[in-house]
């Protein structure tokens, strides 16, 4: 399966947790605000697994069939 991130930088709180967990997938531009470096950069686990670390859920998971996955409803 291939996940599909998103980042709502006017959520994004400069954290960075993202980055420190998926790191070939998200990065910090020049205002310290993440966003994808790379759409699959890592393993799905990890992108998940970033995406929940995000305490404002900036980070938005899609499934390879666009369901949402991240955050729940």
């Amino acid at each position: 399966m291939a996940y599909r991130a998103e980042v709502d930088k006017k959520l994004c709180t400069s954290v960075a947790s993202c980055v420190a967990i998926a790191a070939n997938t998200f990065e910090l531009d020049e205002n310290s605000l993440a966003q994808v470096k790379k759409q699959n950069g890592d393993p799905d686990a990890l992108i998940l697994q970033a995406a929940q670390s995000c305490p404002v859920n900036a980070i938005t998971v899609f499934d390879d069939k666009g369901a949402k996955l991240w955050p729940k409803v």
